[in-house]
Formats: structure tokens, sequence, C-alpha cells
């Protein structure tokens, strides 16, 4: 990929600038090495992204369960804890009655995620999007099927979890 840059006549570092003594490159070379420097970008911090956020949701997040009124205003219909460790998800009820466990996967591009349930009465795929900012995970989720929810929620049956993180 520097070769490529190389060959633009770009350092890996340096990009083109008014400063040049040359002329500018032509509009084929630029959309290539615009390209390159997509590739390069992507390869070097996508995976940190991503393994970020895994690792931001580790613990016990304890919150509630809802939707958004007509108002655009949280209106909670219960209380929830999770614990999630590696990429298995645990949910509880007040009073530690447990509801069930899942595995889950993020795209932390497109801050979406997919949850499987595995055990309990919950064993369905739910698609969802989710914001993690500091210690406040909110997390949209259908009640399964192939529509994904998203935040803030368009569809009237869209669940929304407001969680933060225990200490």
């Amino acid at each position: 990929m520097l070769r490529e840059l190389r060959r633009c006549g770009l350092s890996s570092v340096a990009l083109y600038s008014s400063s040049r003594k040359c002329c500018p490159p032509k509009r084929s070379t630029l959309r290539r090495c615009t390209l390159s420097c997509f590739a390069l970008y992507l390869t070097l911090f996508s995976g940190s992204v991503r393994a970020d956020d895994y690792a931001a949701l580790q613990g016990k997040w304890v919150g509630y369960v809802g939707r958004y009124d007509s108002k655009g205003r949280f209106q909670e219909e219960g209380y929830i804890e999770l614990v999630i460790k590696d990429k298995t998800i645990v949910g509880y009820k007040r009073g530690g009655a447990w509801l069930g466990e899942g595995t889950f996967t993020l795209d932390s591009a497109a801050k979406t995620i997919t949850v499987q349930g595995i055990k309990g009465q919950y064993r369905e795929r739910y698609l969802g999007s989710y914001r993690l900012e500091g210690n406040e995970f909110r997390w949209a989720t259908t009640r399964g099927g192939s529509r994904r929810a998203t935040l803030p929620p368009s569809h009237d049956d869209d669940v929304v979890l407001v969680l933060r993180r225990q200490k």
C-alpha cells in the first residue's frame, strides 16, 4: 500500500499541497491515491475501533427498558440489569430474576448490534443500534424479526434500553 502511495508521488505522511513546485497530479492519480489512503486507514484503525467498543461494553449495566413517546421523551416500562462478558450478554430483572442469555456482535462503524438469544425465553435474533458515550449505553432493539431498530426509534414497537455502567 505504501508502494502505491509512493508511486502516486506521495510519501506515507505528506499529501499533495500547494507548496509543491510541480503541477497537480492527474485526477485518476488522485483517485487512486485517495483509495489507497482510505484502504490504509481502514486497515490501521477499523479493527481498533471495533475492539474498543467491545472492551467498553464489558461489565455490569443497570437501567430501564422503555419507549419514546410522540414528543421524543423516554417512558420507562421496567428495570433491567445486563452483564456483558466477552461476547455474551445476560439479562436480569429487578431483584436478580434471570431473563436470559445471548451472544452478540457489533459493527462499530455503523453502531449496530445483533443479539442472538441462546438460553431463556428470548431465543430470537434481535437487530438494533446502539450509542455508547462514557458510562451511558443506549440500545434500541426490535422484539425479533428481520427489521433493525434505530436510535432514535422509528417504529412504535421498538424497545430502548437506557443503561449506566455500575461500578
